[in-house]
């Protein structure tokens, strides 16, 4: 099939006689008007078609001109803003700080197996939002699941406090865990201590006369 650009079209449709030299083919005035019905559809239709393309073409360098436009803005735009390093008070997303102390820190206590003894627990904890004012603690002797905690009732938030713990015989750990609530609700991570404990077993003390 032959295919003629839309001037060529428009020319045969005005009565201008075309010659096709590539092809020996020579396009009589009026062509598309009169003569033959349907060269004059097909040269309708080519121009319509030709028509079409030119519009894609335009849309098309509108949408490469809009891409370069974004481009070139991306490569222009101000960084992103950087907020300084000295944000002064703690911001929202502070860490609450806390901890807990048994015993001044030291690594074992004992006494006669059988028999009780107080431990002195120190708490100590810091909110970035608000004033702490509760606390919640979870004991155990040789073993403790962190998770049974949520189930501990909340107290009144005090700097120390005395545990009292019966000694098994031998060795064994001593295991407290405690959580924070500030006075927002804000509630703290679970911070844990643990201490040894020895059970000694009771010296028999010998009949008199014997």
């Amino acid at each position: 099939m032959i295919t003629f650009s839309r001037a060529i079209l428009r020319a045969a449709a005005s009565g201008v006689v075309l010659v096709c030299i590539g092809c020996n083919l020579v396009l009589p005035p009026g062509l598309a008007s009169g003569g033959n019905p349907m060269v004059a559809t097909e040269l309708a239709l080519q121009a319509s078609r030709l028509e079409a393309l030119e519009t894609a073409n335009a849309d098309l360098a509108t949408e490469v001109a809009i891409q370069s436009g974004f481009i070139s803005y991306l490569a222009t735009r101000s960084p992103a803003y950087i907020p300084p390093t000295d944000l002064g008070p703690p911001a929202p997303f502070a860490e609450f700080e806390g901890g807990l102390v048994i015993e001044d820190g030291r690594c074992c206590a004992g006494g006669v197996a059988g028999q009780a003894i107080d431990l002195e627990v120190v708490f100590r904890a810091q909110s970035p939002f608000a004033a702490v004012t509760d606390l919640r603690a979870l004991t155990g002797v040789g073993f403790l699941d962190e998770q049974d905690l949520v189930q501990a009732p909340w107290e009144p938030f005090t700097a120390a406090k005395s545990f009292s713990v019966t000694l098994p015989i031998n060795w064994v750990g001593f295991y407290i865990a405690v959580q924070y609530r500030d006075g927002l609700g804000n509630v703290s991570p679970v911070f844990t201590a643990e201490i040894s404990l020895e059970g000694m077993p009771p010296t028999s003390t010998p009949a008199v006369g014997t």
